[in-house]
């Protein structure tokens, strides 16, 4: 069974991560930036975006 996404808000790229979402310029949805950086992304850029995700949370 998979998980539903349900995060289809757009969210502003960061500069670190813009090198895996290149068909986005300036945001992306959300689920995307998730993925890409946790299926191409280094364990310390996955901790970095887990901040990001917070920090959005804030807002």
């Amino acid at each position: 069974m998979r998980i539903t996404w349900d995060y289809f808000e757009k969210v502003k790229v960061p500069q670190e991560f813009s090198k895996y979402l290149c068909e986005y310029k300036d945001e992306a949805p959300l689920e995307v930036l998730i993925l890409r950086v946790l299926k191409y992304g280094k364990f310390e850029e996955t901790e970095k975006l887990q901040l990001n995700i917070l920090r959005l949370g804030e807002v």
